[in-house]
């Protein structure tokens, strides 16, 4: 067999081969692997970085474990893994935006090998705070004897990333500090249950304040002190808690990741809950125990279900008090209010900060805005920039560092605002370098104005990512004049309302709905069907479409280096001024068959990038709806009035037609804009 032409090449050279694939493509790494043995022995490096197990029982562990060391030791690769990775059964049934657009997914194993990972790639999937963990451990700390067996011949081992429901083994943080003093631990379900307790759970205070935790992702439950998670309220210390772990117990602790369910804090009987008991603290802490200041690096105050929680002063003041000044990632998506960012958010107490995630406040004076304006253009080394709920008819471009690589804008949604296309080219021209962008946009049935949208997406010199949100929320209804007879169950019986009629509405479109949602007409059902639908021809025009402009402008090397797009329509049932309940589930399977997720993805070989792949990334769940909604009740979806009017749009078609949700296509783009 002849020599590989990579053989000639120096084992350095190849390593950095193998790092750039690995990278840019990760399947690839497989066919480079197999150009040779030296290319082999160079590669295996890479599958063997991080080993993953997601135990369900004893016995099977064991055996994973086993199994493990025997494939390890035949490849002689036990020198070669650098991360840990214990998860749970759910692992993998999760898809996030910013992991699709990013990383690659993940498997179902309850073990496998694997290239390396991110911390974001993991805390994305990771279920959240509606998978409570349980109360009792059912993996004794025995059971998990062979995992410290499998640390103790790690000699390179450098990361363990723990995302297991049950608390981190004491087995496995005493094997870390006794065998791998170096290791660094990253808690995905870190909780403390025994902080109303008088004295501290030793097993909980243990990775507290061991020197090998480096981050923790914390989901609790709890407002105003308490927490509601339980059959009756109960005291929450988990804030002050927090804070002694910052402020001396976790002196290595790095990052820290918050994330806080609502809650009522009012008895069985809703009356209000007494004052809370002070904390005592955490006891059983050693004599030893260090009581050095953390310095972190990321701070993130998150929310559980999305839940409208604003972050308040207080709580800006109590982190304030902490020295901030080492942060590289800040994310508030918590609604910060004017009160909190006046106080402590100011650019100078962050000197270098590349991350910034902010939420904004709704319904603020100009003023707020400027002060968040003022707040980004102060931070000079950002590089990632996430905005959410942001005033679509507000300029933030001028405030936008020009070393911007990442921009993910969120807007609110306004119903008389959208980003328009001067919105968007003034974007572009004040970022040149954003290689990764998110933003809504609002359909219009493919008309010239839309197209218009995707062109100015196309302005981005440099982009390579684009996660595209499609606006498809119909219209809103306004008053037409007062009247003492028609009224609603909202209590709107001082003025009559009515909607829009859209200029392409025929006869029949014009005709309000009699389905609940007066004032609307058969048409803004037309409309909605029309700008929900997406199917793959769509997703590639739209992508040809910001690819053409890419081209004619900045040449073809820059459109070929848009090589990945996420497109999604969101706002079918996003009827304003109506009770969502009833369109939400009469019109519900049809936004679950109109509205795909499209991922578009470039090859990545330099002689196929003309090759564009679409996958439909909800095709799974689509099924799922297919085999429990349309076919159980398929009687009752065809007798409904949006049927008719969906069969105005897609006529069945005898002999052809099988199924009335697969049985559509999308509008086309307008082909003269």
């Amino acid at each position: 067999m002849p020599t590989s032409p990579l053989d000639i090449l120096p084992v350095e050279i190849l390593a950095l081969v193998c790092d750039y694939v690995e990278l840019s493509h990760r399947p690839s790494l497989l066919s480079f692997a197999l150009a040779s043995k030296r290319c082999h022995s160079v590669a295996k490096r890479l599958f063997f970085h991080t080993i993953r197990f997601s135990p369900n029982n004893p016995s099977e562990l064991e055996l994973d474990v086993d199994e493990c060391i025997r494939i390890l030791e035949r490849n002689a690769s036990v020198s070669h893994v650098r991360t840990l990775l214990v998860t749970g059964p759910l692992w993998g049934h999760y898809y996030s935006t910013r992991a699709l657009i990013s990383a690659n997914d993940g498997d179902n194993r309850t073990w496998s090998f694997g290239l390396p990972v991110s911390l974001s790639d993991i805390s994305a999937l990771i279920p959240t705070h509606s998978d409570r963990p349980p109360e009792n451990d059912t993996l004794t700390d025995a059971a998990w004897q062979p995992l410290v067996r499998l640390v103790q011949l790690l000699p390179g081992l450098g990361d363990v990333l723990y995302a297991n429901r049950h608390r981190v083994p004491p087995c496995l943080l005493q094997a870390l500090l006794q065998y791998r003093p170096r290791c660094r631990l990253h808690v995905f379900s870190f909780r403390l249950h025994s902080l109303r307790f008088p004295e501290t759970d030793p097993d909980e205070l243990a990775p507290v304040t061991a020197p090998c935790l480096y981050s923790i992702w914390m989901w609790y439950c709890g407002v105003d002190g308490f927490d509601d998670g339980h059959s009756e309220p109960e005291p929450n210390y988990h804030a002050e808690a927090i804070d002694s772990m910052v402020r001396g117990l976790a002196p290595n602790l790095k990052e820290v990741h918050l994330f806080l369910q609502p809650g009522g804090a009012y008895e069985m009987d809703n009356n209000p809950l007494p004052p809370r008991p002070p904390w005592k603290g955490f006891t059983n802490v050693g004599a030893d125990s260090t009581c050095m200041p953390a310095h972190l690096k990321s701070l993130e105050l998150g929310l559980d279900f999305h839940s409208p929680i604003s972050l308040e002063k207080e709580v800006a003041d109590r982190w304030a008090a902490n020295n901030l000044s080492s942060l590289r990632a800040l994310r508030l998506r918590r609604f910060v209010k004017p009160e909190a960012l006046g106080s402590h958010l100011q650019a100078k107490n962050f000197p270098y900060l590349t991350t910034l995630l902010f939420t904004c406040a709704e319904d603020q004076e100009q003023a707020y805005y400027d002060d968040v304006k003022h707040l980004i253009h102060g931070l000079p080394q950002l590089t990632s920039l996430e905005i959410i709920s942001w005033p679509p008819n507000l300029s933030l471009a001028a405030a936008l560092p020009r070393r911007l690589r990442e921009l993910w804008l969120w807007t609110r949604d306004t119903l008389e605002h959208s980003l328009n296309e001067t919105a968007i080219l003034e974007l572009a021209a004040c970022c040149p370098h954003v290689e990764t962008l998110a933003l809504k946009i609002r359909r219009s049935r493919g008309s010239a104005t839309e197209v218009a949208l995707y062109k100015a997406l196309g302005r981005f010199a440099k982009l390579r990512r684009l996660v595209l949100t499609l606006d498809v929320s119909p219209v809103p209804w306004f008053p037409i004049a007062p009247s003492h007879e028609q009224g609603d169950q909202f209590g709107t019986r001082a003025l009559a309302f009515d909607t829009a009629i859209d200029p392409s509405f025929d006869e029949s479109d014009r005709q309000h709905l009699t389905t609940g949602l007066y004032p609307y007409r058969n048409g803004h059902i037309r409309d909605a069907f029309i700008n929900t639908a997406v199917d793959e021809t769509l997703a590639r025009a739209i992508f040809r479409t910001i690819c053409a402009v890419k081209a004619s402008v900045y040449g073809p090397s820059a459109a070929l280096a848009l090589d990945r797009m996420l497109i999604e329509p969101v706002g079918a049932l996003s009827f304003p001024h109506r009770n969502p309940a009833k369109p939400s589930l009469d019109l519900r399977p049809y936004e679950v068959a109109l509205g795909r997720r499209w991922l578009l993805e470039r090859d990545i070989r330099d002689d196929a990038r003309g090759v564009i792949r679409a996958r439909d990334v909800d095709k799974k769940f689509r099924l799922q709806w297919v085999s429990y909604v349309f076919e159980e009740y398929r009687g009752y979806c065809r007798e409904m009035t949006y049927m008719a009017i969906f069969r105005r749009l897609w006529p069945e078609r005898p002999g052809v037609s099988t199924n009335w949700y697969d049985d559509w296509h999308s509008w086309p783009l307008d082909e003269t804009a």
